[in-house]
């Protein structure tokens, strides 16, 4: 029907009818776009002699603006100049580094590593741009994995890197050589990243993110 009414009762009875009727509030949406207008209904049985009719009660409701960072949120444009700088900060230090791996100051700060926690950085500034937008259930999920996979995949390298530092001071210490091969090194890196993604696997089933609904009535109305 081109009525809008009738397309508000038409989504919202179809709502009701795919969760059983039940007593609580539903919400509904005037059209499949997330941004649309949202609606509230509850069903009622109403029995007489020979008649048995269900009555639902569509309300007009307002969303909160304050669950997801939308282009009209305030704090949208701060956020992808915050992310953008900080990207580009990184990115331009790690290539002024990259360029200077074989000045001797360079190489003795162990650049591999160093390299690969400056360009980590970059990519941590990049996951803020999964905060934008709806909240999903397909955002949620990949809010976490990127921010927690970026956050593990830029420490790693720092912090097998200052293990080595440790180890090799302390065995020039001890008077003893001691060798840790950039292969070797890397693959200490190995386990955080696997711990990490074991952890994101284990949550994502047993406790996906997902989009929740909340009704809140305010002033008995």
């Amino acid at each position: 029907s081109s009525n809008l009414m009738d397309t508000i009762l038409f989504r919202a009875h179809a709502e009701q009818k795919k969760q059983g009727y039940p007593q609580k509030l539903i919400s509904s949406r005037k059209s499949q776009d997330i941004r649309s207008d949202t609606y509230v209904s509850q069903s009622l049985i109403y029995e007489q002699p020979n008649i048995k009719w269900r009555i639902i009660v569509v309300m007009p409701t307002r969303k909160s603006t304050s669950d997801s960072i939308t282009r009209e949120h305030p704090v949208f444009g701060v956020l992808c100049i915050i992310a953008t700088l900080g990207f580009l900060m990184c990115f331009g230090q790690f290539i002024v580094y990259f360029r200077n791996r074989k000045n001797k100051e360079v190489m003795m700060s162990d650049w591999r590593f160093t390299s690969a926690f400056i360009l980590g950085c970059s990519f941590l500034n990049l996951s803020s741009f999964f905060l934008l937008g709806a909240s999903t259930n397909t955002a949620c999920m990949t809010r976490m994995w990127t921010f927690h996979s970026f956050f593990v995949i830029t420490l790693a390298p720092l912090l097998v890197k200052v293990w080595r530092m440790l180890v090799m001071v302390g065995g020039a210490q001890k008077l003893q050589r001691i060798k840790i091969s950039h292969t070797k090194a890397v693959a200490y890196t190995l386990p955080l990243i696997l711990v990490q993604v074991i952890i994101l696997i284990v949550f994502s089933i047993a406790d996906a993110p997902k989009q929740d609904k909340y009704i809140e009535i305010v002033g008995g109305s």
